[in-house]
């Protein structure tokens, strides 16, 4: 899936180049490039360690906690 590293890595290039990226940014991105070739490192490995319905249920599981986490970080944010 490196796919989505080479496509995130074009995108903030374009962005760059737009002048929508300021340093502040440009840093940010480039300390997080490392986590994002290491999760997808991670998901591709995972993939073809596991069978395919394991990875699917997996991968459900992930996508229902992430949106639900950052909800509640949300909502606990707009309490205080």
């Amino acid at each position: 899936m490196a796919c989505f590293l080479v496509l995130d890595v074009i995108a903030v290039t374009s962005f760059a180049i737009g002048g929508l990226v300021d340093r502040t940014m440009l840093i940010t991105v480039l300390l997080c490039l490392p986590v994002l070739a290491l999760g997808s490192w991670l998901g591709h490995r995972t993939f073809h360690g596991s069978n395919t319905e394991r990875f699917r249920t997996r991968v459900l599981w992930l996508l229902l906690v992430l949106p639900v986490t950052t909800g509640v970080q949300g909502l606990l944010a707009f309490v205080r």
